[in-house]
């Protein structure tokens, strides 16, 4: 998962975690089995990998604009 996820340092993604739950920020750091994430207020949030389920980039429209994500 680590190697995986070594892509999307940088990216603002949505993150997947087990219950349910999304987290939509920039993947700033991937150290040690943990994933900081960073939200546009600047609040940092640390995610342990083993509870994350999926990850994706926000997709955009044609005019380079944030699609809604339902």
């Amino acid at each position: 998962m680590h190697e995986l996820l070594e892509k999307y340092i940088g990216r603002e993604c949505i993150v997947y975690t087990l219950g349910d739950s999304q987290i939509t920020g920039t993947i700033t750091a991937l150290k040690d089995g943990w994933l900081n994430i960073a939200d546009k207020l600047g609040n940092e949030e640390v995610l342990n990998l083993d509870y994350i389920v999926r990850v994706r980039d926000i997709p955009l429209n044609k005019n380079g604009k944030k699609k809604a994500i339902y």
